[in-house]
């Protein structure tokens, strides 16, 4: 062990004889581009990467049961629940298809631009990442609303389960996954720096 640290000690000695220890910081690019995709990296760092993700708030709604109407509300923790609940059971929705996938690309590279422009890092992609949630959020109620799962259509109701919700809402014809229309409303963006 002594030796081989003794060895190391040698070898940093002599490199350090040979290149002064500030090299990097004295050296300057004389490719073009390097230095403003250097400046780019830089702002990017400074702005710090960005999280985006959706979840649930709590909310308050009502269902009509036989014996008239009842108020009803759920906490943020039940509505993700119930969302995920379904996704295992032949009902996930939360999925972005390749069309969206390359919208939410479009709307980063925007950021990037307008970093890259000079605009202040942070809160650049801080509404960028506002921006690609909310896409996300669109996209989990389009895809409700149209029946879309991520290998196809969602899994069809029962009958017995679509004149239950007709009778306790008094509409017809909405698409699984909608009810009271909670889960619709309870679908949040949520950002963070990381």
């Amino acid at each position: 062990m002594f030796v081989q640290g003794a060895r190391q000690n040698d070898l940093q000695r002599s490199l350090e004889g040979v290149a002064p220890k500030n090299v990097m910081a004295s050296f300057k690019s004389t490719t073009t581009g390097l230095d403003a995709f250097q400046d780019t990296a830089q702002s990017l760092a400074r702005a710090r990467p960005m999280s985006v993700s959706v979840g649930g708030k709590a909310t308050t709604g009502s269902v009509r049961r036989k014996n008239g109407s009842e108020d009803a509300s759920r906490s943020a923790g039940e509505n993700v629940v119930i969302l995920r609940y379904w996704a295992a059971h032949g009902r996930d929705v939360t999925f972005l298809d390749s069309s969206e996938i390359a919208r939410g690309r479009e709307i980063w590279m925007k950021g990037i631009e307008d970093i890259q422009q000079g605009k202040p890092g942070f809160g650049v992609m801080e509404s960028t990442a506002q921006k690609v949630g909310e896409l996300m959020v669109a996209s989990i109620r389009s895809h409700i609303q149209q029946g879309r799962s991520e290998r196809g259509s969602v899994k069809p109701l029962k009958p017995s389960t679509i004149k239950r919700k007709e009778r306790e809402t008094g509409k017809t014809g909405q698409p699984a996954l909608v009810r009271t229309g909670q889960l619709m409303e309870s679908l949040i963006v949520y950002t963070r720096k990381l």
